[in-house]
């Protein structure tokens, strides 16, 4: 797996909603559609990925339930998923996880301690891949640095990604966005 290719599926969905122009007068509302449509792509691209034909399973909030599991969602906001089938003692066909592959969670809120409580999540996974998605905020710098603690504890291989707002969809360009990679105890930009 290539952690670039699921980044550049990340950000082809936020430029994919962007030029929806999704609009609602409850500007809420609105923020909510967004930030939905967003997960929703996101998710439709890593499907292409990471095939159900191949054993994956993607799971998310945002997509139809997944019958063989009888879920949405599956810890994270978007979990990709290597699975298997057994036969149990009955001789029904039971499907389960075999390896998490990619990990994502998303918080556009502008409050540090809500986009801690995320990003703590994908502490507890041990997926090989791990996606932070948030909103820039006024000090970015700061911010970063205030997810050092967290990002250090973890093993695997861990980016964030900084978008602008959803409120501010309709009046950006597109190409407005940062990607970081944890490495060394430090965020390096990434350039895709």
């Amino acid at each position: 797996m290539d952690d670039l290719t699921v980044i550049n599926h990340i950000i082809n969905a936020y430029k994919q909603t962007i030029e929806k122009q999704i609009e609602n007068n409850n500007k809420s509302k609105q923020n909510k559609m967004r930030s939905s449509k967003f997960i929703e792509l996101i998710t439709k691209n890593l499907e292409y990925q990471f095939p159900k034909n191949n054993n994956f399973a993607v799971f998310s909030k945002e997509m139809k339930k997944n019958l063989d599991f009888n879920r949405h969602e599956f810890l994270f906001d978007i979990h990709v998923c290597k699975v298997d089938t057994l036969i149990s003692v009955k001789n029904k066909r039971v499907n389960y996880i075999k390896k998490s592959v990619v990990e994502i969670e998303s918080e556009f809120a502008k409050d540090t301690s809500k986009v801690l409580v995320d990003f703590s999540k994908l502490v507890c996974g041990n997926s090989e891949l791990k996606i932070m998605i948030v909103s820039k905020c006024y000090n970015e710098e700061n911010f970063i640095k205030s997810l050092k603690d967290v990002a250090c504890n973890i093993n695997e291989n861990i980016f964030l990604i900084i978008l602008r707002h959803p409120s501010e969809w309709n009046d950006i360009a597109i190409q407005d966005y940062s990607i970081l990679c944890f490495e060394n105890d430090d965020w390096i930009r990434v350039n895709i």
